[in-house]
């Protein structure tokens, strides 16, 4: 049997929660201007705990060189940029409240949580319930090697809450100075061996091909959504694929590209060069062999492609 007494409990801790909150506002106000809060003692609970509608990024972490922490030192401008970038949208901002959260200015949540390393980063999604606290469900993000670069810490933000972000790079004239190099280079080259040596019908060919592979292979999704070229997993290794179907990274459309072209020059081999072969029954008959079995070689390894990014697609071929 329910009695009043219980009922008064009720409404007292209700309550309590509720004149805890603040509003979305408020939480603004509480940033810098890099968008960042500093959780302490005085507004953890209000920001975190109870019904929220956006969601919190929080970074447990130290600035105290006494405890020496080379990581936290060399993720912090990453955390930074990534809230820059998701502020410098207007449609993102205020989805994500970025915050930090100091050992020292926060012990006894440290210990609360049993959090004995740092960095840690957790994610702690909007929340309809009073009852929602640091110790609620929350997404994890291991900091590694590979954090160090902020398009990896905003790549995993973007999968998570399945959004576009865009961390600008700061320039590098080593880095702008060898792709000037090199395609300057090429740029060379080719003029020299190709444009004043082929028919202008060729090189119209030529572009119109470039042209269609450049499209069909997602290069104008990544340019409009701006997804960076390439990503590093948590060993550092650079990710070729993207583990997604609405998601691929700049260098993966060139991959798609090239296997486009691959499937293109079989198709036309297949098809008008090797037929023309008449007067040697052989050589015809062992090229159209080794051109259909390099096209079969190509579509296994395209749909090896595909299983990477869902694993769920049900037409599996030979795994190349």
């Amino acid at each position: 049997m329910i009695t009043l007494q219980y009922l008064l409990w009720c409404f007292v801790t209700l309550l309590s929660f509720v004149q805890g909150a603040i509003n979305v506002e408020e939480v603004i106000q509480l940033q810098d201007d890099n968008h960042m809060i500093y959780l302490n003692p005085g507004n953890i609970d209000s920001i975190i705990n109870g019904i929220r509608p956006y969601y919190v990024a929080v970074l447990f972490t130290t600035s105290d060189q006494g405890l020496n922490c080379g990581t936290c030192d060399k993720f912090l401008p990453s955390y930074h940029k990534a809230a820059a970038a998701v502020n410098a949208l207007e449609k993102y901002q205020n989805l994500i409240m970025f915050t930090i959260a100091e050992v020292h200015d926060n012990k006894e949540v440290f210990r609360q949580l049993n959090l004995n390393s740092v960095p840690k980063v957790r994610l702690y999604p909007p929340s309809p319930n009073v009852t929602t606290t640091l110790a609620s469900e929350f997404y994890e993000y291991a900091v590694t090697e590979a954090s160090f670069d902020p398009l990896h810490f905003a790549n995993a933000i973007s999968k998570m809450l399945a959004i576009s972000i865009v961390v600008p790079q700061d320039f590098d004239i080593t880095e702008f100075s060898s792709y000037f190099l090199i395609t300057f280079a090429v740029i060379i080259i080719f003029k020299k061996l190709v444009i004043s040596k082929a028919p202008k019908y060729k090189l119209l060919q030529l572009f119109s091909v470039a042209a269609v592979l450049m499209f069909v292979s997602g290069y104008m999704f990544t340019v409009i959504r701006g997804i960076p070229f390439i990503s590093r997993d948590e060993n550092g290794e650079i990710m070729y694929f993207s583990g997604g179907t609405h998601w691929q990274f700049g260098s993966e459309t060139f991959i798609i590209a090239s296997i486009y072209a691959g499937l293109l020059i079989c198709v036309v081999l297949l098809a008008v060069t090797i037929p023309a072969i008449a007067d040697d029954t052989f050589k015809r008959d062992l090229l159209t062999i080794i051109v259909t079995g390099l096209l079969f070689y190509i579509i296994c390894y395209h749909n090896g492609i595909y299983m990477i990014k869902d694993p769920d697609y049900p037409y599996k071929l030979l795994s190349v």
